[in-house]
Parts: structure tokens; sequence; C-alpha cells
């Protein structure tokens, strides 16, 4: 695309780019999540600051498109409580009349630059070879490039952004620091029927994840049931990218793992334990998404609140405590305190249970002693002393051994027919499955491309440009 010096679209572009005709660029207000969409395909080169957007083809989704003020129009815009608003006076004469005073929206303006958050689209197989590209370049082989790249492209286009390509440079930077071994291959330990253990030997977490995880679909295809341990693994991403591995043949998948001390047990004031996320999912009929369920054991995982603190945004109370054990809105004192346990008491017990079966069964490491070195920095806690590499389980059950394949898929369909048939309380509009929501969001990655926040784009253009490796332009 061509660039013209005030930022117009050149002739002929109507402001779309090659994603199913979806705006390349769109803003999202991080507070009242409202949204608007910048019509014209911008190149990421071309963002250099916010105010460099051709926000005369601002259209907002929420209230309908405003008027095209023509290319004369290119003061500084914002929106306010759903209105766009251009060098202090409201666009469409409808706007103009539920405002109270346009002089004194214009004082109230706050900089787009801290109150809106870009969110940017882009083609899926681009990002795939640019994360590729970057973990080869680190030295992996190919296949295990392909792994790490997979199993961060798959968080992203599930809407899982936490657990996306926003790893991908902490991934690097352990790496180089020799945090994650990039040649390592897993290593068979022990093996008895149905079970086995690898070691890891530092290797990439996913490279690790899913070595276990196809050994425990193997094992389940010849009796019924895999039940596999690593150790000497690193952080692995979205567990649902294991557990979807044996959906994909027929089974029911289980994936778990400890985590570095990152949560306060129920009733203490410092980080003791991981928050230990399983992953457990199940096949459907054939051509409906499955049941994936993938959570963590705390309120909310680090990447959310790392997140927000990318994004300058506040945190609500009850998800974290500050590093003097005091309840925090504050991202950053949340990330430097410890993750409180989802459920309390339950979360805590669930936590400690995977500990067990993931860092005390594997044999390696136990989480409560390993210092979080990874994007999210290291919490608060008395009993982290080293970093380390952690246990993880990985378990396939075969449908076929018990109840029969299409029979089990079909008892899966009346279950989900059940709980969705619940009438709604008021305020929510239908009851769903886990999975559901993430399936939605992967179906529009296919047809719009992935998002991502302008904040990750820029942190994956910096880290392209320190490993030669360019990251695909926007609308590319």
């Amino acid at each position: 695309m061509q660039r013209h010096d005030r930022g117009e679209p050149a002739a002929g572009d109507h402001g779309r780019d090659d994603l199913g005709g979806e705006p390349a660029v769109r803003l999202q207000h991080p507070l009242k999540r409202r949204v608007v969409e910048c019509g014209a395909a911008v190149r990421l080169n071309d963002l250099v600051s916010l105010h460099e957007l051709p926000y005369h083809r601002l259209v907002a989704e929420v209230d309908g498109p405003f008027a095209d003020e023509g290319d004369d129009a290119r003061g500084e815009r914002l929106v306010r409580d759903g209105k766009c608003v251009v060098a202090g006076h409201v666009l469409s004469e409808r706007d103009a009349a539920g405002a109270d005073d346009a002089q004194q929206v214009s004082q109230d303006r706050v900089d787009l630059r801290q109150d809106l958050a870009v969110i940017i689209r882009l083609p899926e197989d681009a990002l795939r070879s640019y994360a590729e590209a970057i973990v080869a370049g680190l030295g992996a082989s190919p296949d295990a490039a392909r792994t790490v790249a997979s199993s961060l492209i798959e968080a992203d286009r599930r809407g899982v952004h936490t657990h996306g390509l926003v790893r991908l440079p902490s991934y690097c930077a352990d790496a180089r620091a020799g945090r994650i071994v990039v040649d390592a291959v897993p290593r068979l330990e022990r093996e008895h029927g149905p079970t086995a253990s690898f070691d890891g030997g530092g290797a990439f977490g996913a490279v690790t994840g899913t070595a276990g995880m196809d050994e425990a679909i193997a094992r389940a295809e010849r009796h019924g049931v895999g039940f596999v341990t690593t150790r000497g693994g690193n952080h692995f991403g979205a567990a649902a990218f294991y557990s979807l591995r044996a959906v994909a043949r027929g089974l029911v998948g289980i994936a778990a793992t400890s985590t570095p001390a990152v949560m306060a047990p129920w009733g203490g004031a410092e980080a003791r334990l991981g928050n230990n996320p399983l992953s457990v999912a199940a096949p459907m009929p054939e051509g409906e998404p499955p049941f994936v369920l993938d959570f963590a054991q705390s309120t909310v995982s680090r990447g959310r609140i790392k997140l927000a603190e990318l994004n300058g945004e506040s945190i609500p109370s009850g998800w974290a405590l500050d590093p003097e054990g005091r309840p925090t809105t504050d991202p950053v004192a949340a990330l430097a305190g410890a993750l409180l346990p989802s459920g309390g008491h339950k979360g805590y017990g669930f936590a400690l249970a995977i500990e067990v079966l993931t860092g005390v069964l594997a044999g390696g490491e136990l989480g409560p002693e390993l210092i979080n070195a990874s994007l999210t920095g290291a919490a608060r806690s008395g009993s982290a002393a080293k970093t380390g590499t952690v246990g993880s389980l990985y378990v396939a059950v075969d449908p076929a051994h018990f109840v029969g394949r299409e029979a089990f898929t079909a008892r899966m369909a009346r279950l989900r027919d059940v709980i969705k048939a619940t009438p709604p309380v008021p305020g929510v509009e239908e009851v769903l499955i886990p999975g559901e929501p993430e399936a939605r969001a992967a179906e529009q990655a296919r047809i719009r491309g992935i998002e991502l926040e302008a904040s990750t784009v820029e942190a994956l253009a910096e880290l392209g440009a320190s490993e030669s490796v360019p990251f695909p332009d926007v609308g590319s």
C-alpha cells in the first residue's frame, strides 16, 4: 500500500484489508470494551504513533457509522461514552443533541493513546511463519520451531492471548539465558503398559508437552488409557493445546502442569505454590466444537494481569495481593505480590492436588521451590529459591474401551443440549459450554485474521528487529 504524507488511504483504497473484507486495525476502549474500527489498511511501519492513524475513516461498531467528514477532518479524535469526538465537537447531529455541552466534551478529553487500546488483525500464516523463524533462529530444530509456534498461534487463534505470541519475547529471553535448552529432545525414562515418564531435559515446554501427550495418545489407543508424566519442562502455554491433541484422535484428553510459586495458599500472605492449570477436553459428534475446559487454579492468570499492566489498566480487587499481603488493584503490585486462589480454599486445594500429580509424581523439581522467571516476573515467596523446570501430566482415554466412541459423542451431545437449554438469568444471552467462546473466536480468526493488541505487536516487531526476522505488515 502506498503511504500518503498525511496518512490517507491511497487512491482506490477503501480502507479494507484482505482478511475477509474487514478493517485491519480497530481501537478498543479497555474499560467499557467499546470498539471503533479504523477502516484503512495500515502497515505496522506506519504506526509510529496513534496520531498517525487515518482517523477520518473511523467507524463506531457500537452506535453505527458516524459521518465521514472527509480528508480535512483529521483532528485529534477519541471515543467518549460511545461518541466520536473531533477537535472538541461531536461528529454527528444525533450525538451533538445528546451531549450536554460540546465544549465540556472537549475539556474532558483524554489522550487517545492512553484511553484506547489498538487491536490489529494479521493473517495466521504470516504470524506462524514469523514465530517459526524466530524459534528456529534460536537454534531449535524445524520440528521444535513448528511445535512452539503452533502452541502460541493456537492460543491467540482461540482468543487466549495471555498464552499466545505475547509470550514469544520471554521464551527468547529464556533461551538466550540458557533457561531453555533449545535443542533438547525429551527422553523416555520409564514405561509400563499404559504408563510412561519423560525427562524433557530443559526443552521448550511445548516440545516436552507434545511428546508427553502424543505418548499418552499412543498408549490409550493400545490399552484404553495412557498416563504419562514429564519433568524437565518449561512454560508450556495453554493446557488446552495438549488436551485437544487427544480430541483430534477421538479421545478424551487431560493435561495439567505445576508452575513456579505465584499463588498464595488460602489464608496465606505470599506465593507458596503454583496456580497449576488443568485442561479436560472431550469430543462431540463430528463437525461440532468439542468440550474444552482449561483453567488455572487462581482467580485469573498472571498473564491477564500482565496484559492489564501493559495496557495501563487497573485490576479488580480479589485477584491478587501486593508484596505486603494486602488486596490490590494495581497490576504492578499484584505481579510483585501473589495471586489469590479461585474459590478460596477449593482452588488452593485443587492446586495442591495437581502439584501432587505433576511436580511430585513426575520426580522433578517442586513448583513451590521455583522462582517464576517467565514473562510475568517473580512473585514474592519465601519458599522459591531457584529457577528450574516443572512437572506435567498427560492423560488420554479411549471411549472405545468403555461405552464406545459413537455412543460417547452422542451422550456428550445430550449432556450439552441439557445444559444449554437452561433458561438464562436476566442480562445473560445464553448458557455456554466450556470451549464454546474459544471455538467462536477461532472461527472469527479463520475468517478475519488473528487479533493482537498493539502493545503485543510492538513487542513482536522489536523482537523481530533484534532477531533479524521481519514482523509481517498489517494488512499483509
